[in-house]
């Protein structure tokens, strides 16, 4: 192959009959332009010129109420039938950060303790990067085969990456606890009992594990977003985008000011 009168090895090219965009493979790229990676790994770390505006916004990493004007509502199917099972064996180890993981949430009122339910379904403890564990619920064999799933659907990764085309800047927000900031109806919170060493718990907010949470917090934050330009949503994250600085701090102070408004907590740590 020879390109700018140079002369490179031998590189594999494949013409298609379609009218396709071109792709340029690393092979190529290596030998035409050897310090392509350099100039886009270069990445700058703009987190400075955010201080004032995490300053401002440094309330929103605080515990709150859970979202505003937003419920999560299970809907049953109408040959429903409750499902109770016992739950699942644990060490003693996994038990004690179990029944830690249960007082926090206890303590945030993101659970309560009940005495009786029709439905009750196990536990997964999920490991944290920090040592501790999320409590998740193994809604597979219970909940989830009963239940509608709303019409909505997940955002698709090409179409934000599409979005990014031709931005300067952006951030990646970390929504706290996600689906824990949504309230659950109080005929939904029944169907979300989960069975626990140490009792029987119901949800008083959205649960991970639920097959219909997902989109139903997608649905709650597209609409909180919903006039806020340049801002993508995709379950936890929220990606913040623009043309130039000035722009992009702009971009952010609307988003964090509806995502205030909603009641929203966001992770300013990360």
């Amino acid at each position: 192959m020879t390109y700018r009168r140079k002369t490179y090895m031998n590189l594999p090219l494949y013409v298609l009959e379609e009218n396709r965009t071109p792709i340029m493979v690393r092979d190529w790229m290596d030998m035409i332009k050897p310090q392509w990676r350099d100039q886009i790994c270069e990445i700058t770390n703009s987190k400075f010129y955010l201080d004032e505006l995490l300053k401002k916004w440094k309330h929103m990493n605080e515990v709150n109420e859970g979202l505003k004007n937003h419920e999560a509502k299970i809907y049953l199917k109408p040959q429903a039938t409750p499902i109770c099972q016992r739950a699942r064996q644990l060490s003693s180890y996994k038990r004690e950060l179990v029944e830690k993981a249960l007082k926090q949430l206890l303590d945030e009122n993101i659970i309560g303790q009940v005495e009786y339910s029709e439905w009750a379904t196990p536990i997964v403890p999920v490991s944290k990067a920090n040592g501790q564990v999320r409590i998740c619920v193994d809604y597979s064999t219970t909940v989830n085969p009963q239940i509608f799933m709303p019409h909505f659907t997940l955002p698709r990764i090409e179409d934000i990456f599409a979005d990014l085309n031709g931005q300067v800047m952006y951030s990646i927000i970390d929504l706290a606890s996600a689906y824990h900031q949504m309230p659950l109806s109080e005929e939904s919170r029944k169907i979300t009992t989960i069975t626990t060493h140490i009792g029987l718990f119901q949800f008083t907010r959205l649960p991970f594990g639920l097959a219909s949470a997902p989109l139903v917090w997608q649905k709650a934050v597209d609409q909180i977003l919903s006039k806020v330009e340049r801002t993508r949503c995709y379950l936890y994250d929220l990606i913040v985008i623009g043309k130039t600085k000035e722009d992009h701090l702009q971009n952010l102070d609307k988003c964090f000011s509806a995502l205030q408004k909603a009641g929203v907590e966001i992770n300013l740590r990360k």
